[in-house]
């Protein structure tokens, strides 16, 4: 008998393997979880994934982690990156979940944060036009190092309940996923109701 007076179903005993791939993902699908999209920068732009594997790790010093699947198109982009954000998603950001788990560029509806790529590109195409690409370059360069701005900075977006911009400390193999730990170099944080994730549907939490 369940806490809420309902019937429990039976158990089904499951020995992972190849034959029973799917009902060994369902036994992990009961486990709730947020939904996060993580980002960064590639040399073709920016790039996102949905992600419910992220974790927190540690206060002091500030560690998160997340695992992204080696069979995923975004991997090598993922796997190479220096540094990346997790977005966590409210209960209303549903449509963006959706997106960057069907797309890497699913950034159409979101205003981004401008970085140090997208002011090096916006450099590079006013030099073009005007013949002045060596000392548009040689321009930027010294803004970059004078604001401490990164080309390499990841995708940022604030349609999201909390941010964190990490830099990689740490990668683990692990089986078909690879770990990524990243150490947190800045957060932000608003009010709101998380999105949640279980049994392969998106939901909100609500107080039992």
């Amino acid at each position: 008998m369940m806490a809420d007076g309902g019937e429990m179903g039976a158990f089904r005993d499951i020995r992972p393997g190849p034959e029973n791939t799917r009902e060994f993902r369902e036994a992990l699908g009961r486990f709730s979880t947020g939904v996060t999209v993580v980002t960064t920068q590639t040399s073709t732009g920016p790039i996102g994934i949905t992600v419910n594997s992220f974790s927190s790790v540690s206060l002091d010093p500030p560690l998160i982690m997340w695992c992204v699947a080696k069979s995923s198109g975004r991997y090598p982009a993922f796997e190479a990156a220096e540094r990346f954000a997790v977005h966590v998603l409210g209960h209303e950001h549903r449509d963006i979940a959706a997106g960057f788990a069907k797309s890497a560029t699913a950034f159409e509806h979101l205003e981004l944060a401008q970085t140090g790529r997208d002011l090096a590109q916006s450099s590079s195409d006013l030099a073009q036009s005007c013949s002045e690409v060596a000392q548009i370059e040689s321009q930027m360069a010294q803004i970059a190092g004078e604001t401490g701005e990164n080309v390499s900075a990841p995708a940022l977006f604030d349609d999201c309940l909390a941010r964190f911009e990490c830099t990689v400390a740490q990668k683990h193999d692990a089986g078909d996923h690879q770990i990524i730990v990243g150490r947190v170099d800045q957060a932000a944080l608003r009010e709101g109701d998380a999105l949640v994730f279980c049994m392969g549907r998106f939901g909100r939490f609500l107080d039992a």
